[in-house]
């Protein structure tokens, strides 16, 4: 029994040997023509792969808040996230290039304060 995997690949593309198509039976939703073009030389079928005009993501990704934009408001944002809104945050989030990066983060966020 194969069970089709669709993958909405949500980096702009995959990077060495960690990229986001690795079965010739999957389908890819790409948001980017590097990837597109990735999928295409795997290669993919031409009616497993499909091209956007973008990423896909949920729309409410894109609404602000804007009631952060305040001292106070970011202060009860962050506590309500059980979050010290004393200490500096920060989200890192990351794909292809995978955690090996995060040393570098980590050393660029301490020299910008």
């Amino acid at each position: 029994l194969h069970v089709p995997i669709v993958v909405c690949i949500s980096d702009f593309e995959g990077c060495g040997s960690h990229r986001w198509i690795e079965d010739k039976r999957q389908y890819a939703i790409c948001g980017t023509s590097v990837c597109y073009q990735q999928a295409t030389d795997f290669p993919l079928p031409k009616d497993q792969r499909f091209r956007t005009s973008g990423m896909v993501l949920r729309p409410s990704f894109y609404q602000q808040d804007h009631s952060i934009r305040t001292p106070e408001g970011r202060r009860e944002a962050l506590l309500e996230l059980g979050l010290d809104p004393s200490v500096r945050t920060v989200l890192v989030c990351w794909g292809g290039l995978g955690s090996a990066a995060l040393p570098g983060v980590g050393r660029a966020i301490a020299a910008s304060r």
